[in-house]
């Protein structure tokens, strides 16, 4: 009898151990852990995926925690995956960073696995100072904003003024956008809006107060238009194509600084109209006059004012035979009416190169060269572009002693 219980109990042991073995309770293998984390550095919300695996006897729980914060425990679906979403924002302390995931089966003695990544983060926006040269700027004229950051930046924008120029990183550091101030330019105190973004889209904007000069442009000048140029004046399409090649060589986009240092005349001879002169044509009309005339013999040559490269050079309506070469950064000068173009578009020009010969081509009422400056799409005098060409080391500039951004703004929106 006593050999009959023992065997019925053996029996029943190896029945209930081969139902816990089959079960998993017995289990002495850890989950297997799987994380997807996109590459760091990191900005924003940050979207990890998490797959966990234990076939027996499956998971009894999912924890995560960041660093030495508390873990918080996952809710898992039945395929062993979710999503957490790691929040960003300015409370997300910058720098290094870990996530740790633990999983622990429900075997009758635990078993626990545990995975461990690590990603850099960064949802502070980049700290800026700034400075604008002339303070003061006047119509007519070309200024710039000087733009210092604590990183470096992948974006900086500046609006107002009628214009969006962005500016460029200079070899000693910051980064410079020129500005033109057009001859109508209300003379009175402006906003410009800087905005400058890093690597990870982080932003940072604040207003740059500008206050416009007035320039007394001369007064006086009748131009005599003939039959033939008061026609041309009129035809559309002729305008039209026009206007699309000026545009075209004014906005290219050319992210290099070609000169240096101060402007050069383009030609020898008389200045017989001012850049700005407010003048009256034989048609009625009346505007200012956006560029400085110089009058010489045909044939005289012009020379570049600054190095850059040729972005036109042809016959151009109303300009008669043009060219114009852009020096970098949205800076372009124009050399117009002339009897020869001795370049072609894509040349690059040194400073004082020829570029053509002085003639009286197109809307022009006798020889001479009609020498214009763009940046952008404003025309400014060209004989006012500054002998320090706008260079920091000539300004002696640094952005210790900038203006500081006072408003600041947090990730911008994907």
């Amino acid at each position: 009898m006593k050999k009959l219980v023992l065997l019925v109990c053996v029996l029943a042991c190896t029945a209930a151990a081969g139902l816990l073995h089959h079960s998993g309770r017995l289990d002495r293998t850890p989950p297997r852990i799987e994380l997807q984390v996109p590459d760091g550095p990191l900005s924003g919300d940050v979207a990890v995926e998490i797959n966990v695996a234990d076939l027996t006897p499956g998971l009894s729980e999912v924890r995560l925690s960041v660093d030495d914060g508390p873990p918080q425990r996952l809710d898992i679906d039945p395929s062993g995956h979710t999503t957490w979403t790691w929040p960003g924002g300015p409370g997300r302390p910058p720098g290094p960073h870990t996530l740790r995931v633990q999983a622990t089966d429900s075997a009758w003695k635990p078993n626990t696995a545990e995975l461990s990544i690590q990603r850099t983060t960064d949802d502070q926006p980049p700290e800026l100072r700034f400075k604008l040269v002339p303070d003061r700027p006047a119509q007519g004229t070309v200024a710039a904003l000087f733009v210092w950051a604590d990183e470096p930046l992948s974006s900086v924008q500046i609006d107002g003024l009628d214009q969006t120029r962005p500016a460029h990183p200079l070899q000693d550091g910051g980064y410079r956008a020129l500005l033109g101030i057009g001859v109508t330019t209300p003379a009175e105190p402006a906003q410009l809006v800087l905005q400058a973004s890093d690597a990870l889209g982080n932003t940072t904007a604040c207003t740059v107060p500008v206050e416009v000069t007035r320039t007394d442009f001369p007064r006086g000048g009748y131009i005599r238009l003939s039959r033939k140029q008061v026609k041309a004046r009129t035809d559309a399409e002729a305008l039209a194509a026009m206007r699309a090649a000026r545009t075209g060589a004014y906005t290219f986009v050319d992210p290099v600084q070609h000169w240096t240092g101060p402007a050069t005349r383009p030609v020898q001879g008389r200045r017989t109209s001012r850049f700005g002169r407010y003048r009256t044509y034989s048609d009625g009309r009346r505007k200012h006059h956006l560029g400085t005339d110089l009058a010489n013999i045909t044939g005289t040559p012009v020379h570049a004012a600054l190095s850059g490269v040729v972005r036109a050079a042809g016959w151009q309506h109303l300009f008669g035979n043009a060219v114009i070469v852009h020096h970098g950064q949205g800076l372009t000068t124009s050399y117009n009416h002339l009897s020869a173009i001795d370049v072609t578009e894509g040349d690059p020009i040194e400073q004082g190169q020829v570029v053509g010969k002085l003639g009286s081509t197109g809307q022009s009422t006798g020889p001479h060269l009609h020498w214009g400056m763009q940046v952008g799409e404003v025309e400014v005098d060209p004989e006012r572009w500054p002998d320090h060409a706008f260079s920091p080391s000539a300004l002696g500039l640094t952005g210790e002693a900038a203006t500081r951004c006072s408003t600041r703004s947090g990730p911008s929106a994907p």
